[in-house]
Order: structure tokens, then C-alpha cells, then sequence
């Protein structure tokens, strides 16, 4: 099983959440994408892409809008790693140095 995210990063936009990735146009100007699945994103001037509604964003504004990051995470042997990828039944890990008692308060 392969994690099917195409981006960690979301967005709350108008009450709904969705999917929040970047990209850099021909000019090297660097924009947010919004990516959504529900067809009345039109009516918000989403533009449909096969079965996704995106809609972009320069970043050099700021934007009335949440958004955060989501990583998934596990302990092992005491420490917690950060769960790259889901490979096949296998976990890829990457380690954050910190051990599993650091995190608690």
C-alpha cells in the first residue's frame, strides 16, 4: 500500500478542506494550488482538472485562510520516526532524534 496523498499540506477554504501543493510557473513566480473534489468549486472559480477543481494563488500575498502540514508519525524502540512511505507491508522510516520521553510533558 503506497501513502495516495498527493500533498501533507491542506488548506480550510470556505469550510472545506482540501489539498494544498505549490508550484512555479515559466516566470520562476511561485504560486499555492488548491486542489478540491466537489463539482460547486466551479461556482468559487476553481477550474476543473479531470475529476479535480484547483485553484491557485500567488504566494507573495497573505490569504484570510488555514492551513497546515500533517505528518505521520510512530515510535519505535523508544524513538519517533516519521513514516515516509507505506511500501508493500513495509514501513519506511525517517528519524527525528528525539526520544519518545522528550515528547511527553
Amino acid at each position: 500500500m503506497k501513502i495516495k496523498a498527493p500533498s501533507r499540506r491542506r488548506i480550510l477554504f470556505e469550510g472545506e478542506e482540501m489539498f494544498l501543493t505549490e508550484y512555479c510557473d515559466d516566470s520562476n513566480m511561485w504560486f499555492w494550488k488548491i486542489i478540491g473534489e466537489k463539482p460547486f468549486l466551479i461556482e468559487k472559480g476553481f477550474k476543473e482538472q479531470g475529476t479535480l477543481y484547483t485553484l491557485s494563488f500567488p504566494q507573495e500575498r497573505k490569504y484570510p485562510y488555514s492551513a497546515y502540514e500533517s505528518r505521520m508519525y510512530c515510535i519505535y524502540l523508544g524513538y519517533k520516526y516519521e513514516v515516509e512511505n507505506i511500501w508493500h507491508g513495509l514501513f519506511i522510516l525517517s528519524p527525528t532524534n528525539v526520544k519518545r520521553e522528550d515528547t511527553l510533558s
